[in-house]
């Protein structure tokens, strides 16, 4: 099995691990991650690889746990997520060059 290290985007090592795991324990589901994980949400790990959903830091960790991680593998996999969402900036207006016009 590919390790996370392996991987620079979270939701497809998730992907990859699941088929891993569905392939030696067919009754392996993302429900059963999910819970394990202790998220309410039935499809939140789904929704995490489809991308309509972000974990936060919390969510990372103890995602994690339930994969078996350690703590540093724990922190790769919030490095990755903030890679897929960093976090929100605000923006500067960019100068147009003309007239002192600003684009945004």
């Amino acid at each position: 099995m590919m390790t996370i290290f392996d991987f620079t985007d979270f939701r497809e090592y998730l992907r990859n691990y699941y088929r891993e795991k569905k392939q030696s324990n067919p009754s392996f589901s993302y429900q059963l991650l999910t819970q394990k994980a202790g998220f309410n949400n039935r499809g939140f790990l789904f929704n995490i690889i489809k991308g309509t959903k972000k974990l936060t830091k919390t969510h990372c960790y103890q995602l994690s746990k339930a994969l078996g991680h350690n703590r540093k593998e724990a922190d790769r996999v919030y490095q990755c997520q903030l890679v897929l969402f960093p976090p929100a900036t605000a923006i500067e207006p960019i100068d147009s060059g003309e007239k002192g016009e600003k684009l945004c």
